[in-house]
């Protein structure tokens, strides 16, 4: 059953984490649980990451960055210009993965109620302190996912609120 609740996170100490962070941070997730299919933005248009996440059974639903080449991809997932070089036999629903990839917005609900929770406006100082504030956010966020699961099984996980 897909939750959409947070399976890892890294601290740095900084607002826009550097690639070597956000691989890690994935690697760490699918050690946990390991999905089907990885969404993810044109910031994690890696080849080598991609190749790996195939390498281990993941379809990796990543938009396209064509911003560091000269002669852009007709393409809007790597995804296809992969599976184009290996095979002729797989021809993708492109209309099919657009609607996967909307699925990403859980991502950012996520990240959106983890700020209402209250990582918006960190006001403790000193990395231990906010360290310790994340955690606390985070195990809040899941005593409420499951005070709401022991309410009802088939409730949306997702909203933050204990109630209805």
């Amino acid at each position: 059953m897909a939750t959409e609740l947070p399976i890892a996170a890294r601290f740095i100490q900084g607002k826009q984490a550097v690639k070597k962070d956000c691989i890690q941070v994935i690697r760490e997730a699918i050690s946990i649980r390991k999905p089907r299919v990885l969404l993810a933005d044109a910031a994690f248009d890696y080849i080598t990451f991609q190749k790996e996440m195939l390498h281990e059974k993941i379809f990796p639903l990543i938009t396209y960055n064509p911003r560091n080449t000269h002669q852009p991809l007709p393409i809007n997932y790597r995804i296809e210009q992969f599976i184009k070089e290996q095979t002729t036999k797989v021809i993708f629903n492109v209309k099919q993965l657009k609607i996967t990839f909307r699925k990403r917005s859980s991502v950012e609900n996520a990240n959106n109620v983890l700020k209402q929770l209250g990582l918006e406006d960190i006001r403790v100082k000193g990395w231990y302190a906010v360290k310790t504030h994340v955690y606390l956010i985070l195990l809040l966020r899941s005593a409420i996912a499951i005070a709401r699961y022991q309410k009802d099984h088939k409730s949306n996980l997702r909203k933050i609120s204990i109630g209805g």
